[in-house]
């Protein structure tokens, strides 16, 4: 659907997602708009594309695919335009004096003759000027976003890049458009490569190739969380990429090493991501420094840890036991329900006889909390106990080696969701003579971010490890503890017994599946075992879209279980749409941020 208007009313305006909600005044009426813009004025004339659909709450709207703005031509268009608010110091009163005087041509004469604005009342140079500066400004914009959408980028990607490389984009683009990769969010290489085939770029030029080997080895550590590629690996992912081996492979290559962007192992033919490159080292040398300094093992009062935290060790917890206070690193691992917590709260025990300052860190917030919980000693999340602060991707930690943590040991629980990077982190901040735990489940998924410490660990065979066997947590009759033991050692789980926990419910299909999980979390969970559905039961999906994904999942539960109430409050914030009282999760940390209540 294609349409002309003007916009008469912005109703809502995320200014970090440009995320927009508007009234366009067109020839058949008002029309309520959403879309993203990271400027938008009332009085704006615009010429937009896009679907017409029914939202539950708001109703009729038109989801804007493309959008551009029409530059105003009649006298009421330019004094609606002039006064709308998107130029500095200009009311109704001064556009329609400036209308009337210049005409159809007003624009013009102020962007290029500013001068004129001396001759009103209250307008000096400073003032003539930011008008002027507004009116350029909006102009390029727009010419901006012109251009950007004749080399078939779309508005949403076509705001994000004037946002970051501003009225400049297109000359920027032009000298290197596979910078938009690195820097713009939701364009990647084929996105790239299109623009810079229209733009000209050869197939075979050096500024391709060296984009399509940095993008293919950014991709495998963000969706496999590899540090590094095989020669081989490269090779067919160029081919996929690029349709060929290129041949400034080995120039592009050269060059991203001289960039200290990449890495090459020539002996193994591996190519790293510099930066993993140097985590890895740095980590394994801190190992090495800290095994190094052993020193003399501490003495261990087996009867009296016992006793604190009533325990009658097996054989291999006390073999666990007695390595953490041998050596300065240890790791300890073991599947669900091997006691791993309770060997971490013989080993603070142990800490605390021989007089050490312990600290306790978890990847997350809620295996932090769990930690807490269980030991009764603080526990603070990795990036926390780091001094992370302005968020966990937007700052570095302010722990250090010229500001190492105070602490004598420290143990990481879960340690399998611990990338390299933060391992390095971690490594750096220890001071040269601290002692180390590391506790985890090797057969767990390895981290989100790149790398595989946990299990890299065990496997290289230098660090102690202690892998705990018998099961101790929950009952040994847990259809969840039994199974995750059998998959383990390649035995398929048993489901569906009498009085169990584990249970497999087949259906025909998505809807189906979506109708049994609504029911099993509204009615049939909380009426047979007496869960809430807020606090007791959480429901994991491995995607996003589709019936059983992330998305209509959380609306139908929050159809059911929250439905809306003339008290509540509502918000949409994007397209997401939140009610008081419903039960979110919090996905990211923001240490500078205070609570507030709304």
């Amino acid at each position: 659907m294609q349409v002309k208007g003007t916009v008469t009313t912005v109703r809502f305006h995320n200014e970090e997602s440009g995320w927009t909600v508007f009234a366009l005044s067109t020839e058949d009426g008002p029309l309520t708009c959403v879309g993203t813009f990271f400027s938008l004025a009332e009085g704006e004339d615009l010429e937009v594309e896009g679907e017409l659909v029914f939202h539950p709450k708001y109703g009729e709207q038109l989801q804007i695919k493309t959008a551009h703005k029409v530059e105003p031509t009649t006298t009421e268009q330019l004094i609606r335009y002039l006064s709308s608010g998107s130029i500095p110091h200009i009311g109704k009163k001064r556009a329609t004096q400036l209308v009337d005087e210049y005409g159809v041509n007003v624009l013009t004469i102020l962007r290029e003759e500013p001068e004129v604005l001396l001759t009103l009342r209250g307008i000096g140079p400073v003032k003539a000027a930011a008008i002027q500066e507004a009116l350029i400004a909006q102009e390029a914009s727009s010419r901006t976003m012109m251009a950007l959408q004749n080399l078939g980028i779309g508005p949403k990607t076509a705001q994000e890049i004037l946002r970051v490389f501003g009225t400049d984009a297109m000359e920027e683009i032009k000298k290197n458009p596979y910078a938009l990769v690195e820097q713009v969010d939701g364009i990647g290489f084929l996105t790239a490569d299109a623009i810079a085939k229209k733009l000209g770029v050869e197939e075979d030029s050096l500024l391709r190739t060296k984009a399509a080997i940095s993008y293919f080895c950014e991709h495998a550590a963000l969706s496999d969380g590899a540090c590094y590629v095989t020669q081989e690996e490269l090779d067919r992912g160029l081919q996929r990429l690029l349709g060929g081996i290129p041949a400034s492979y080995a120039e592009a290559i050269f060059a991203l090493t001289v960039e200290e962007r990449v890495v090459w192992d020539a002996t193994e033919k591996r190519l790293y991501l510099r930066r993993f490159d140097v985590a890895e080292r740095a980590v394994a040398m801190r190992l090495v420094l800290l095994r190094e300094n052993a020193g003399e093992a501490l003495t261990v009062n087996l009867p009296a840890i016992e006793e604190k935290i009533g325990l009658v060790a097996d054989d291999l917890q006390k073999a666990a036991i007695a390595q953490a206070a041998r050596d300065r690193v240890v790791v300890i691992t073991g599947g669900p329900g091997t006691g791993k917590t309770t060997i971490v709260r013989a080993i603070l025990e142990l800490f605390d006889q021989n007089g050490l300052v312990s600290a306790l860190a978890a990847p997350t917030g809620r295996a932090a909390k769990r930690l807490e919980q269980s030991t009764d000693r603080e526990a603070l999340t990795v990036h926390r106990l780091l001094g992370y602060r302005g968020g966990e991707e937007s700052s570095g930690p302010t722990r250090n080696a010229e500001n190492p943590l105070e602490a004598d040991a420290v143990i990481v629980d879960e340690l399998s969701m611990v990338d390299l990077p933060l391992m390095a982190h971690l490594m750096d901040a220890l001071k040269d003579s601290a002692r180390l735990v590391l506790v985890g489940d090797a057969d767990q998924l390895p981290s989100v971010g790149a790398g595989n410490v946990l299990h890299d660990l065990i496997a290289s065979g230098v660090i102690a490890t202690v892998r705990l066997e018998h099961i101790y947590r929950q009952s040994e009759q847990s259809g969840i503890v039994r199974n995750a033991h059998r998959v383990r050692h390649g035995e398929m789980p048993v489901a569906n017994e009498m009085g169990g926990d584990f249970f497999f419910l087949p259906t025909k299909n998505a809807r189906d599946a979506a109708d049994l999980i609504e029911d099993l979390v509204t009615r049939r969970l909380p009426d047979y075992y007496g869960f809430s559905p807020f606090q007791d039961i959480q429901v994991l999906s491995a995607m996003k879209r589709g019936e059983c994904g992330v998305v209509s999942l959380n609306t139908r539960l929050q159809r059911a279980l929250n439905p809306p109430r003339e008290a509540n409050r509502e918000w949409d914030v994007g397209e997401r749409h939140f009610r008081e009282g419903d039960a979110v999760m919090q996905i990211k940390n923001d240490y500078d941020l205070s609570w507030t209540t709304a």
